[in-house]
């Protein structure tokens, strides 16, 4: 357990606050088919501006902020149970893969997935609600739910990014690197102290940063992963 900072708990409110009063409606992309989530449903099509192909309950929840889509089967995180599952773009099969632990009146939990190589990566926070500390994992589990495993431990809420080969993430002033083909991780440093940055994107072999500056204006960086270079 990590010791927030308070940039990180800004954030986290910040985030937490955003989720219950955003528009609800998140989108993703697959070279087959184009899927939002608004609503309490997936709307699957078979391309952007499309036909609708199909309509998927989200099985109580409202809105799912964060899913993926591997071949024929939409990948998510299930905010009403805390579940991550996958269900079959047809909606049938659907199936859960892990199981978060529920939010209670001391601890909130929140999860968000990618998929690279094969394998689905999440990130697991378990937020103290005094805010005082929080507890954050990466973790990595097969597409159907089996060899669950931690990959590292984190201080500060962030999401993870892939070029295909590695998975890159902020840890503490560094970037985390995992190489998913060996199981390997390393951090190591950039031009510049990672710990007031966050990750908004990832193109080829470059990060998209963002901070405030002193006038509170959120200014967009970049940093290939080669150089490390802001």
């Amino acid at each position: 357990t990590s010791s927030m900072s308070v940039y990180a708990k800004e954030k986290y409110y910040e985030q937490k606050s955003q989720y219950n009063s955003q528009a609800y409606l998140q989108e993703n992309f697959s070279n087959n088919y184009y899927v939002r989530s608004t609503y309490g449903k997936f709307y699957v099509y078979d391309k952007l501006g499309g036909k609708l192909k199909k309509k998927i309950s989200l099985n109580g929840d409202y809105f799912c902020e964060s899913f993926a889509i591997r071949g024929k089967y939409i990948y998510y995180v299930n905010r009403s149970n805390n579940c991550i599952y996958r269900v079959g773009v047809n909606g049938k099969n659907r199936k859960k893969l892990v199981s978060i632990p529920k939010t209670t009146n001391k601890y909130d939990y929140y999860a968000t997935l990618i998929i690279a190589k094969g394998k689905l990566f999440y990130i697991l926070d378990k937020i103290n609600m005094d805010g005082k500390s929080m507890n954050i994992s990466l973790n990595m589990v097969n597409l159907d739910g089996s060899n669950k495993k931690k990959i590292d431990s984190l201080t500060e809420y962030e999401k993870i990014y892939s070029n295909g080969n590695y998975l890159y993430y902020l840890k503490e002033k560094k970037l985390g690197i995992y190489n998913i083909k060996t199981g390997k991780k390393k951090t190591v440093s950039a031009s510049k102290n990672l710990s007031k940055y966050c990750v908004i994107n990832m193109q080829g072999n470059v990060l998209y940063l963002a901070k405030y500056n002193k006038n509170d204006e959120c200014c967009v960086y970049k940093m290939s992963v080669k150089d490390k270079k802001i």
